[in-house]
This record gives structure tokens, sequence and C-alpha cells, in this order.
């Protein structure tokens, strides 16, 4: 194989070591090649003129003074409270700074075309700060300084602008607002005196307790009642039991001596007939005085009982109807007081929505005539004194890699050339150039 390449076996592998001796011999054309890419490079940017850059920064503040947002339009009593407006965030600005119609009022200040501009501003955030860069790039360093100073200016004067407009807006919206919700303030507070004014609420209340208390002792009384009532069925069952024990009548046998009456008769009869009818005795039935006295008790039981059975029904009727009427005063007293409470929370919640209405008010009045907006500028660009890094060794060393590749590239390029020619001749009988190993 000419100039020492060989393949081994059926052609698979090749020999590196063929390849290495070709470039070494080719050395001086890669070398050249290098050699002409990197001068090449350092000539180019030699007459690149130098880019510089300036930058001015902006700093997110918070606003003295909070123009609040318009609530929700549905609750606005319990939204408006928590709609506070946040802070304006860094990344908003850099958008703003960042939109065409930023740049084209960048263009009208300088009285340049906003093409001009393009790739050569940047706004950036500085990081875990409110700060704002916006950078500028130029072959002039005062036009560049002079650029970024004019930016930060159309960007606050824009956002001043916008916050102006913005706190006009939310004035105008909270004075309609605020006067709607002093009318329904005052309506609200109307309805609660009208209320006050025809409302049973007090009597109802004092309507309760004197029910409450009359339920009460007429509960106690039927306890009583009950408890005597028991008491006088067991009196009457022990009465009528020893009732039932006790005759009705006692026969009584007597001598006649015994009987006054009798014995003045026989006396004026004569002694003879005194003596016989001494020894007549007399047989009479008289009433039982005990059953008299048990029957007594139990007619006085039995009317006890029943005058006892009497109040308690009559109790139990009072206690229906005292229920009743206090179910139904206890109804009324509800709804009057759910009537009240209602009234009192609707003027609450419209006195909470007036404050706060008036509060927004104030504070958007007090904003929409001050020239305060959520952004400062911090630092004026100045004139930079040196060029940003041009990364000339990087751009060097690029060009020698890449040259380095292309002479290897035109080295393998000239040897096949080279082998070629040479394979051409030993066909046709001349002499190589080159002896072919």
């Amino acid at each position: 194989m000419a100039d020492g390449v060989s393949y081994q076996g059926d052609g698979d592998e090749i020999d590196l070591r063929a390849y290495a001796i070709v470039l070494w011999r080719r050395r001086w054309l890669i070398l050249a090649v290098t050699a002409v890419a990197v001068l090449l490079t350092a000539i180019a940017t030699q007459l690149t003129p130098p880019t510089y850059e300036a930058a001015s920064v902006l700093m997110v503040a918070r606003t003295p003074y909070q123009v609040g947002a318009p609530p929700d339009p549905r609750n606005p009593g319990l939204k408006i409270g928590a709609s506070l407006p946040q802070d304006i965030p860094a990344e908003t600005l850099v958008a703003f700074a960042r939109h065409p119609s930023t740049i084209d009022d960048l263009a009208r200040a300088l009285h340049r075309s906003s093409r001009a501009f393009r790739g050569n501003l940047k706004a950036v955030v500085i990081r875990n700060t409110p700060l704002i860069e916006l950078r500028v790039r130029g072959r002039d360093p005062a036009d560049a300084a002079r650029i970024a100073n004019a930016w930060a200016g159309v960007v606050l004067a824009d956002s001043q602008a916008l916050f102006a407009s913005t706190a006009r807006r939310s004035l105008a919206f909270f004075e309609g607002r605020t006067k709607g919700a002093d009318k329904a303030l005052r309506q609200a507070e109307q309805a609660q005196r009208n209320f006050a004014a025809t409302s049973r609420l007090a009597l109802l209340q004092t309507q309760v307790s004197a029910l409450t208390s009359q339920i009460s002792s007429y509960r106690a009384r039927l306890v009583d009642l009950v408890i005597s009532i028991e008491r006088t069925k067991t009196e009457l069952a022990q009465t009528d039991t020893e009732l039932a024990h006790q005759p009705r009548t006692l026969a009584l046998t007597k001598s006649i001596d015994s009987d006054p009456v009798m014995l003045q008769a026989a006396r004026e009869r004569g002694q003879q007939e005194l003596r016989q009818w001494s020894a007549v005795s007399l047989r009479t039935e008289e009433l039982n005085p005990v059953y008299l006295s048990l029957a007594g008790a139990q007619t006085t039981l039995v009317v006890r009982l029943r005058a006892l059975e009497t109040e308690r029904a009559q109790v139990v009727a009072a206690l229906t109807s005292l229920n009743q009427e206090l179910d139904q005063a206890r109804r009324e007293l509800a709804t009057e007081q759910l009537t009240a409470s209602r009234l009192a929370e609707a003027v609450a919640t419209a006195r909470q929505t007036y404050d706060v209405l008036l509060q927004r008010s104030e504070e958007s009045r007090v904003a929409s005539a001050s020239d305060s907006a959520p952004v400062r500028v911090a630092a004026q660009a100045v004139v930079p004194e040196a060029p940003v890094g041009s990364r000339r060794l990087l751009l060097l060393a690029l060009a020698g890699m890449l040259g380095a590749v292309v002479g290897t590239l035109s080295a393998l390029l000239a040897e096949a050339i080279t082998t070629g020619s040479g394979q051409r001749q030993i066909v046709r009988g001349e002499a190589p150039a080159h002896p072919i190993s």
C-alpha cells in the first residue's frame, strides 16, 4: 500500500499510525492553515471598534399611598378590605421597559428609529433586590450613557403616567361606590329605627318570662296534687277496708234497772212489780260508733279526692293553654329577634363597606394628586471608561482550533490527491513523482 498505509485481514481494520505519519509529513501545511486563521482573527478583532456599555438603575419601591383595586362586585362589603394592592414585581417593570411601546417612546425622545436600538438594549433584575438595571451598548460611550439615562427617564415617566391614570380611575370608581355605600348605610339605619319603633321585642320577652314563671308554678302545683291524690286514694282504700270489717249496728242486752223510764214506771206500780221487772232484761240494737266514724271519714276522703282530681284537671288544662301561649310567644319572639339581628348585621356590613370605601377614596385622592410612583431612579448611567470585554483570547483560541481542523482536513485531502496521481502514473508506465512504498 502506498505511503505505508496498510490494511490487515480483510480490510476491516485501519492502521492509525499511517494517518499519523501522513499528518506529520504534512505538518507544515496544518501549521500554516492554523496560523492564517489565528492571524485573520487577530486582525479582525483589532479592526472591530470597541463596544461600551452604560447602565442606569431603577428601584421598585412601595408607594406611600396604596391605590385600592376595584372590589368584588358580588360582595364588596367583605372583599374590599382584603383587596389591598401588592407592590409591583420587578419582573413586571422589566417587561414594561422591554415593551415595544416603551422603546418607541425612547426613539421619539432621542429622534431616532426604534430599529437602531435593536439588540443594544437589555433590562435585567438584579438578583434578590428590587433593583432593575437598564443596559445600553454602543460604540460611543457618551452616547450609550445618554441613551441609558433617556431610557430610564422614559420608563419613569410612563410608569408615573400609568400610576396617575390608575389612581384617577380608582378615585372615580371609589367616589361613586362611596356615595352608594352611604345611601345604603342610611337606608339600613332607617330600617333599623323603624323596626325598633314598632317592635314587640321587649313585650314578648316580658310575656315569655311571665308565662315561664306561671308554668313553673302550675307544674309545682300539679306535682303536689298528684302526691295528694295518691295519698288520699291510699287513705280511702284503708278506710274502705276497715269499714268492711266493722258491723253497721251492735246488739245490746241490759236489765230494766238500767233504763230510768222503766225503773220509774215499776216504782209507781209497787215494790212487788219492781222486783219482778228487775229480773227482766232488755235487748236493743244501736248503731256502731266506729262504723259511723269510718263512714264519715270515707265520705270526707271521697269529697277530697274529687276536689283534688278536679283541681288537677284544671291545672292540666291551664298548663296546656299556657304552653300553647308560650310556644306562640316564643315563635313571635324568635321572629322579632331574627329580624333585629338581620337589621343589625345589615347596618354593620353597610357601615364597614362605607368606611373601607371612604378610606380607599381618600387614598386614591391623595395618590392622584401626588407625583409619587412605585418607581425611582436609583442611579444615573455614567460614561464608561473602558469597553466591555471582547473575549479576544477566546476568539483566538477558537480560531486556532478551527484552523487546526481545517489544516488537518487539507493535509489528508492533499495526501489523497498525491496518492491518486502516483497510482495513475504507474498504470501508464511512468515514474511517479514520489516513490510509493
